[in-house]
């Protein structure tokens, strides 16, 4: 890319003259005015053909400056004709000719060189203030930006400041007292001008440069270009850490990635245009490519597609690879280095990764031992495997040491299990053979609770006590004991005791539950059976007492804890009804009929729930009537 560029020169021009003048109120502040003789075209000019300016400079009675006043025509100050020689090698030498009368004197020489502006030897005129004018020569200068200082120096001197900057206008006063002031007026000319020149050129600038790739080696050759009319030259990389200008060739720094800008400033001789060649490329970053671990395969694996690169879309070569599938057989037996490449679909770098495929020979077919089945009380030694000497593995698989193994079927439980074997050698290839061990669960059973007791009289009725599996048939016992089962090879059989079993007060049953092939040791439970008996009750033997005595009772019971309660056929009372050992008092029946029952019941022990009860006659005897006869008198002799 290549574009020119304007620059503009600024000349700043100093101009002092001295005018004096009495400030009296009504008044203004005038300058001697300048005809304006053969200068034409300028703006701001008033009736009279005067320059004037936007805003006038008035003096009040009080000295203050106020907004509106009169016209105040000023000073015009013309430049002085000067003329160039170009005859002499070198700068150029600058001659003051005839000055006209009131001009301000500009002198020009090798130090102040360029505060005057020449074009084809002409010097350009303006007005003071008034901005805008053409020269002699109908050359066109443009807008003059102007700064017009008038400083009158008096004790506590009164200061105006104008300016004038195209069309803006600023004033600025101080407030000073009414008297006779010598001004100096300072004025600042800010000129521009393009005096001729060639404007700079950059031919055989390379049109373009593609986008690159990390890693790719480039250097661009500028030696073909060419630039005129420049006083200097400058080559910018941007970044700087893209690479460098090796004199006219750029090279590319091998670790950049991103945007790349090479440019050419050619910087014209003022004010002419510059010229910039700029030439854009972008390193682009390599794709992120990523292989799957090494792996190793067995030599009579079927071809298989490849996978687990990525980014995916890419290629995959090496030996034994054909079309995205690796075979083994093609291959071959060994290590094999497989290459995956991937190109990015939008800046068309590329890159690989690789990942290595081992293919293993086949070992030695290996032959497991039959199916077989076992009891889950069995230990099962695992051997029969050919060749001998492998390794056995699965659930329930435990070493013993060396090539020596065992089947625990307690870490599996029931049920069929996959067994493998293989032969020993490191290698994912060694054949394997599996085979079946089924584990036949051990027959159980339980009387829940072990520990019974009944009551006499009771049955034992064992339904809902008995959990049982995994047997083929019952058998009830009796370990100690003299009673008997109604069926002993029923799952719930009922036990009838004996006297003698409440001799022996507790007995001990068994049942024993036959296995189930391949099974054969049968499980056994027991439970011990005791007896609570019902209560022995004596009330006492029969007692006769006599009218007016009471009975104190004397019974005799066992199998009871209490309560007791004696009760009464009669109307007597217990001074203690739930005392065993109490005071009956009889009552006037019971004298009268001469005979009571006194009866005692006791409650059981748990579990027995039935009282038993006594019975004693108590005999009330009457006490013997005696009729001595009639009262009788009889002689004391007889």
């Amino acid at each position: 890319m290549l574009y020119n560029v304007w620059r503009v020169k600024v000349w700043l021009i100093l101009l002092t003259f001295s005018v004096s003048g009495i400030a009296l109120a009504g008044n203004t502040l005038e300058v001697n005015t300048l005809p304006i003789g053969s200068f034409h075209n300028c703006n701001y000019r008033n009736a009279n053909g005067l320059p004037i300016i936007q805003d006038k400079i008035p003096v009040s009675d009080t000295g203050v400056i106020k907004p509106s006043f009169n016209i105040a025509p000023l000073k015009r100050i013309e430049i002085p004709q000067i003329t160039i020689d170009n005859s002499v090698e070198g700068e150029p030498i600058w001659t003051l000719e005839d000055p006209p009368p009131n001009s301000m004197l500009v002198l020009v020489n090798s130090a102040t060189m360029g505060d005057i502006t020449v074009l084809n030897g002409k010097v350009a005129a303006f007005d003071l203030i008034t901005g805008l004018c053409r020269g002699v020569e109908d050359f066109f200068w443009g807008k003059v930006p102007l700064e017009v200082f008038f400083n009158c120096l008096e004790e506590e001197g009164l200061n105006y400041y104008y300016k004038v900057w195209d069309s803006d206008t600023d004033i600025i006063y101080d407030v000073a007292e009414i008297g006779t002031y010598l001004c100096n007026a300072n004025i600042i000319v800010n000129l521009s001008l393009i005096p001729p020149c060639s404007d700079v050129e950059i031919n055989n600038w390379p049109l373009s440069q593609e986008d690159v790739c990390f890693g790719n080696e480039l250097i661009i050759d500028f030696s073909g270009v060419v630039v005129l009319n420049a006083e200097t030259t400058e080559w910018v990389v941007t970044p700087p850490e893209a690479g460098i200008m090796n004199g006219l060739f750029f090279e590319l720094d091998a670790g950049y990635i991103g945007p790349v800008d090479i440019t050419l400033n050619a910087i014209a001789f003022e004010p002419c245009l510059d010229a910039t060649g700029s030439l854009s490329f972008t390193v682009n970053p390599l794709p992120v490519v990523t292989c799957p671990d090494d792996y190793a395969v067995c030599a009579d694996s079927d071809p298989f597609e490849l996978t687990g690169a990525t980014p995916e879309g890419g290629e995959y070569s090496g030996n034994g690879v054909t079309g995205g599938s690796f075979s083994p057989i093609n291959a071959g037996i060994g290590p094999h280095t497989i290459t995956y490449t991937y190109t990015d679909l939008i800046s068309t770098c590329k890159d690989s990764c690789s990942f290595s495929i081992t293919v293993i020979e086949i070992p030695p077919e290996v032959v497991c031992p039959n199916d077989t089945t076992i009891c889950s009380d069995t230990i099962l030694s695992l051997n029969g495997g050919t060749p001998p000497n492998g390794i056995y593995f699965g659930l329930g698989v435990v070493p013993n040491g060396g090539s020596d193994y065992h089947f625990d079927p307690s870490l599996t439980g029931s049920g069929t299990f996959n067994i493998g074997y293989t032969f020993p050698g490191g290698s994912i290839c060694n054949d394997t053979c599996y085979f079946d061990i089924t584990v036949a669960p051990a027959p159980s059973i339980n009387i829940s609770p072990n520990d019974t007791t009944i009551c006499e009289g009771e049955v034992m009725d064992f339904t809902g006590l008995v959990i049982a599996d995994n047997y083929s048939q019952l058998q009830w016992f009796v370990i100690s004991g003299g009673g008997g089962f109604d069926d002993d090879t029923l799952f719930e059989p009922i036990y009838f005791p004996s006297p003698i079993d409440y001799m022996i007060g507790c007995i001990e049953l068994g049942v024993a539950a036959s296995p189930i092939y391949p099974c054969t040791i049968s499980s056994e439970d027991f439970m011990t059976l005791c007896f609570q008996m019902l209560p022995d009750v004596d009330a006492g033997n029969d007692t006769l007492i006599c009218t007016g005595e009471t009975y104190i009772t004397n019974p005799n019971v066992s199998n009871s804890d209490g309560p007791y309660f004696w009760t009464t056929s009669g109307d007597g009372t217990f001074n203690g009804p739930t005392n065993l050992i109490t005071e009956y008092t009889p009552g006037i029946n019971d004298k009268t009929n001469g005979v009571v029952t006194l009866t005692l019941t006791a409650e059981p022990i748990e579990p027995c729930t039935v009282s038993v009860s006594d019975d004693m006659t108590l005999t009330i005897q009457a006490l013997p009537t005696v009729d001595a006869g009639v009262d009788q008198t009889i002689c004391e002799d007889g």
